[in-house]
């Protein structure tokens, strides 16, 4: 996810993200293609923490990581057979997992090849 965020809001919007979407990877970027360019890398919390301790300055890019398994999330079950393969695989994508990484899930959940789950979901 990419967001621009100016000086003043960043601290805010950093720590409303961190509460949102947990310790995700995240960079704030900052003066991006100017003399004073900056990459701070690190979670969310870290993030917030940087800039609780220091005065943010210029305009800035925040890039946060996407979900990944060990986010904590409950995801819904799709292990079953009541859902046809396109279900299962929106499901997963309702939650906002991506649409290649719902397809290799459901593939390895119900021993099939991704490209036959792929090919499902086309038709």
């Amino acid at each position: 996810m990419l967001f621009y965020e100016s000086p003043h809001r960043i601290k805010q919007t950093l720590t409303e993200l961190s509460g949102a979407f947990g310790e995700r990877p995240a960079v704030a970027a900052r003066e991006l293609t100017k003399k004073f360019e900056e990459f701070i890398r690190g979670s969310l919390k870290t993030l917030a923490d940087h800039f609780a301790e220091n005065d943010p300055r210029g305009e800035f890019t925040l890039i946060v990581g996407g979900q990944t398994s060990d986010d904590g999330l409950e995801l819904p079950e799709t292990d079953g057979e009541e859902f046809t393969l396109e279900e299962a695989v929106m499901r997963l994508m309702a939650t906002g997992v991506a649409k290649k990484e719902a397809i290799k899930t459901i593939a390895l959940k119900r021993g099939l090849s991704k490209r036959e789950v792929y090919q499902a979901t086309l038709e």
